[in-house]
């Protein structure tokens, strides 16, 4: 996915954790310079998103569905607070 401000910038060095909302398995990385992250080889299941970065809101989302190679991908707009 790709985190983005508002007015649509990147953002780069966000904390994005996955959780999976079965097993609680948790997995964190961040996003990079072009504001994207990616998890790799995770477990088909449903999953939480949660996206921080200082000087921002937290974005959670919940009910992603991750299936067997299948890419799922979660875009985020965070707002300013």
């Amino acid at each position: 996915g790709t985190v983005t401000d508002s007015q649509g910038a990147v953002v780069a060095g966000a904390n994005v954790t996955l959780i999976n909302e079965g097993t609680r398995l948790s997995l964190t990385t961040q996003t990079g310079e072009s504001g994207s992250y990616a998890f790799d080889l995770i477990p088909s299941g449903t999953y939480q998103v949660t996206v921080e970065k200082q000087g921002f809101k937290r974005f959670v989302t919940t009910g992603n569905v991750v299936n067997v190679n299948q890419p799922t991908t979660v875009n985020v707009a965070l707002e300013a607070g």
